[in-house]
């Protein structure tokens, strides 16, 4: 099921309906962030960020770091609104986010099954990229 995932991934890529940012320190993939558009729906001015890092990356920086760039990424695509999802109780990636400028809009309960098939509750995030003061900010290098 993985590779299918993996597969949708590169096609939405391709398509141009997903940017996905590397950090790839040292020449090992240590995270990555993705933003998610979809011009063709009546949505297309918001995007959707997700991020990931692994163990051995995480509280270094590096979600931030990449948050940051993904969000300067959307205000270079003209987005309007982010949003990001997360599980309730994942207490830092929900400060991540607030450090971020997103806000809570959306407490949704038992509306994701995690991996062991127990229903949790969905934190949904927003971010205004009119009010954030990052318009006309460029990317940093």
């Amino acid at each position: 099921m993985t590779g299918f995932w993996i597969d949708d991934w590169i096609k939405d890529i391709e398509r141009g309906t997903t940017v996905t940012l590397l950090a790839e320190p040292e020449d090992v993939l240590a995270g990555y962030a993705s933003l998610y558009v979809n011009p063709l729906r009546w949505t297309h001015k918001t995007g959707e960020i997700g991020i990931n890092t692994t163990p051995e990356w995480q509280s270094r920086g590096l979600g931030e770091g990449l948050c940051t760039e993904i969000v300067a990424l959307a205000d270079a695509l003209d987005l309007r609104k982010m949003t990001a999802q997360m599980v309730a109780d994942h207490k830092s990636a929900r400060a991540l986010f607030e450090r971020q400028g997103f806000h809570v809009e959306a407490l949704l309960p038992d509306w994701v099954e995690d991996r062991n098939g127990n229903c949790r509750d969905l934190l949904l995030m927003a971010y205004d990229m009119r009010n954030s003061g990052h318009q006309g900010r460029e990317l940093s290098h």
